[in-house]
C-alpha cells in the first residue's frame, strides 16, 4: 500500500529535521501500523538515548537538557525523587536533635549575658551622673532621675530652670557623654549580633552537610560512570542551606533562626 511504502521510506532518511505524521481515520490500525514499523526498523540498531530536563543552577529560568544512557531517565527521576524524600525527613530531624537545639540556646544565652554587660557599665555610669539607662519601645535612651524616678519632661523643664548656669553645662555634658557611650555600645551589641547570625549560618550549613552527605555520597558512587548525572548530584549537593532549609517545618526555622537579647530591666 501506499502508505506503508511512505512509512518504509521515512524510516530510511537518517537525516535530521525529518518527521512522519500519519493521517487517517480512527479504528484504521495507524497506532498498530507504525509501531510495528518502528519496531522492525528499531531491531538491530542501537537505543536511543534518554533525554531530561533537569535544573539549571547557574541561569535558574532556563533548565538543561542532559543526555543518559537508554533507560537511565527513569532510574535518575526515581533517585531523585527519593533523594528529596529522605532529605525532607533527615534534615529536619537533624535540626529539632536536642544537640543542636541545645548549642543554640546556649548561643543565645551568651549573647544575652555578653550584651547585658556592656548595658550595664552604662546603667552604672548614668546612676552615677544622675542619670538612668531606660528601655522604649524605640531603644534605649538616657533619661534624667531623682528620688530613683524618672523625670517627666515638664519636671526636667524645670530642674533645668532651677540650676545655674555652670550647673546646667555641666548636666548637659554629662548627658551627651553617655548618650555618646550608649551609642558606641549599642554599636558593639549590633556586632555581636552579627557575628552571632554568622555563626548561627556556619553551624546551620555544617549540620545540613552533615545530615544529607552520605546520600549525595551513595548517589555519586552509583552513578560514577555517568558524568552528567554525577555533575547534577555535586551541584545538588552544594545548595545553601537556605534552600535546604525550605524542607523544615517552618516552626524548626523559626527556632533556628531567632536570636533573643535579653535586654536589661
Amino acid at each position: 500500500p501506499r502508505g506503508t511504502r511512505a512509512i518504509e521510506f521515512g524510516m530510511r532518511i537518517r537525516s535530521q529535521g525529518y518527521n512522519i505524521f500519519v493521517l487517517g481515520a480512527s479504528g484504521t490500525g495507524r497506532a498498530t501500523a507504525i509501531e510495528h514499523f518502528l519496531r522492525e526498523h528499531g531491531n538491530g540498531r542501537a537505543t536511543p538515548p534518554d533525554w531530561v530536563y533537569v535544573h539549571n543552577f547557574t541561569v535558574p529560568h532556563q533548565p538543561r537538557a542532559i543526555s543518559l544512557p537508554a533507560g537511565e531517565g527513569s532510574r535518575f527521576q526515581a533517585r531523585m525523587a527519593k533523594l528529596i524524600s529522605d532529605i525532607s525527613q533527615d534534615l529536619p530531624q537533624a535540626f529539632a536533635a536536642e544537640a543542636y537545639q541545645n548549642g543554640i540556646v546556649t548561643m543565645q544565652q551568651e549573647l544575652g549575658e555578653a550584651q547585658n554587660k556592656l548595658l550595664q557599665t552604662v546603667s552604672e555610669q548614668a546612676a552615677k551622673d544622675g542619670f538612668a539607662l531606660v528601655q522604649t519601645p524605640s531603644g534605649f535612651v538616657i533619661a534624667p532621675v531623682a528620688d530613683g524616678r524618672q523625670l517627666s519632661p515638664q519636671e526636667v523643664t524645670q530642674l533645668m530652670q532651677q540650676l545655674t548656669p555652670t550647673e546646667r553645662a555641666a548636666l548637659e555634658t554629662a548627658h551627651q557623654t553617655l548618650v555618646e557611650q550608649l551609642a558606641a555600645v549599642m554599636q558593639q551589641v549590633r556586632q555581636m549580633e552579627m557575628a552571632a547570625r554568622l555563626r548561627m549560618k556556619e553551624i546551620d550549613r555544617e549540620v545540613a552537610a552533615t545530615a544529607v552527605q552520605h546520600h549525595f555520597a551513595e548517589l555519586l558512587q552509583a552513578t560514577k560512570r555517568m558524568r552528567r548525572c554525577a555533575f547534577i548530584w555535586q551541584r545538588c549537593s552544594r545548595m545553601s542551606c537556605r534552600r535546604l532549609m525550605i524542607l523544615c517545618p517552618r516552626w524548626i526555622v523559626k527556632t533556628r533562626t531567632t536570636l533573643t537579647c535579653v535586654a536589661m530591666k
